[in-house]
This record gives C-alpha cells, structure tokens and sequence, in this order.
C-alpha cells in the first residue's frame, strides 16, 4: 500500500516497506531493507498549511487511492511517449513539435508546432472511448432488466469486464490530459 509522505517539505509517495529516503533535484530514492529499490515520487514543494490539509483524515484515504494510480498514469504516460518515438504518432500532446524526418518538412511547411485544437482532438477522442464504455454499462443493465443477456453470462462478470474497460480508458484521458499540461508547461519556460 502506497501512502504519502514529506521530505524536506515535499510530498512524496511511500511505498510499503520504506525506511529512508533522501530528496534529491526532482525525486528522493528510497530504500527498503539495505538497498535502493526505486524512485519516491515527489510533487512538489508544500506549505505547512496545505500539508495540514491534506493530512487530514477524511481526505488521506482519497489521497491514497488517488496515489494508487499514478504509476498507471505515469506508465500510460511512457506508453503514450514510445508509441511516438517507434513512429506510430508524429506527436503526443506534450509535444511542442511534430517529429517529422527532415525530408518531410517541406512538405509540412515552416509550422511544426502541435496546436490546443490538435489536443483536444485526441482528448476527445479518448473521452470518445469512455463515453462507448458508460454505453455498454446502460445497454447491460437495459439487457439484464428484460432478461436479455446471453444466455450463460451473468450480469456481474458482464459488468466487471465492462468496468475494467471504462477503468483503463480513464487511465488513457488523464494521461492525455497530463500529456497537454506538460505542453503547457513547456510552452511556459523562458
């Protein structure tokens, strides 16, 4: 079980099992029984006033689930990345610029830039994808009320295959989401 802690004011993600940890420029490394196992994720410089709020005790068992899935986003996220860098996309949303091989950029011309309407297209796109599955949710229990489903299949397994689906696109938009705010980010930098 993951839970969140603060090193030198930052918060951090502990995994289970850890015994120290030292913050370094963006992330702190921790170790677990002797040695170094991985990275402790930090996010960022806090106030004693947001930590008190966030520690409070209604809010840390969300803030724990909440941190249960940022390895998937950030694993969606290396994911998103390779698929560009193996040729399938010429951008992600965190790209500033196509990757267009130097023989193809007359063809682009001068503007190489990725652009928010570009974006949002595969945001859309991917909330496409949720929307199909919250359908098969409402099309399933329209089949279970009339007593309509494939005969042998129960509603419950039905709706936990469906679930499991809605939940790995979820995953997929917010790391396109995460993906157009690094853009934005970047945009940003002197």
């Amino acid at each position: 079980m993951s839970k969140t802690v603060t090193i030198d004011g930052f918060l951090c993600v502990e995994s289970q099992g850890l015994r120290a940890a030292t913050r370094g420029e963006d992330s702190a490394s921790f170790q677990t029984e002797g040695e170094t196992k991985g990275e402790l994720m930090c996010f960022g410089k806090l106030t004693p006033r947001v930590w008190q709020w966030l520690t409070r005790r209604e809010f840390t068992a969300g803030l724990d689930r909440a941190v249960a899935v940022l390895p998937e986003l950030l694993k969606e996220r290396e994911y998103q990345e390779g698929l560009m860098k193996a040729g399938k996309f010429l951008w992600t949303c965190a790209s500033l610029e196509r990757r267009v091989p130097e023989d193809y950029v007359s063809r682009l011309g001068e503007n190489l830039s990725v652009t928010h309407p570009e974006r949002m297209t595969v945001l859309s796109e991917e909330f496409g994808e949720v929307g199909k599955e919250v359908t098969e949710l409402i099309i399933l229990s329209d089949r279970a009320n009339l007593d309509m489903l494939p005969i042998g299949e129960s509603e419950d397994k039905l709706r936990q295959g469906i679930v499991e689906k809605l939940r790995k696109e979820l995953i997929q938009t917010a790391a396109v989401c995460v993906a157009w705010v690094e853009a934005i980010d970047a945009e940003s930098e002197p």
